[in-house]
């Protein structure tokens, strides 16, 4: 089973997905305290609503996020398996 992490970046006003960025590579303890994940989710399964502090954690982390604007998106933690 292959897990992917990403950060989803949607429409403010709608659904529809505008990019993601992949975040698989960043070590589960530091996404964990990133997004404030629950105790009951430890491998982050669970998908997690981000507002601005946590944009600019992970745009430390993912350069191309810094462009993003968290007034003007909704992002989110989001985890599949393939």
């Amino acid at each position: 089973m292959n897990v992917r992490r990403v950060i989803s970046v949607y429409e403010k006003d709608g659904e529809k997905l505008l990019s993601e960025f992949s975040v698989s590579s960043i070590p589960l303890d530091r996404l964990r305290k990133i997004i404030k994940a629950k105790d009951d989710d430890p491998e982050l399964y669970q998908v997690y609503p981000l507002g601005a502090a946590e944009l600019v954690a992970f745009a430390t982390l993912v350069p191309k996020m810094k462009e993003l604007d968290s007034v003007k998106v909704e992002l989110f933690y989001e985890c599949f398996t393939e």
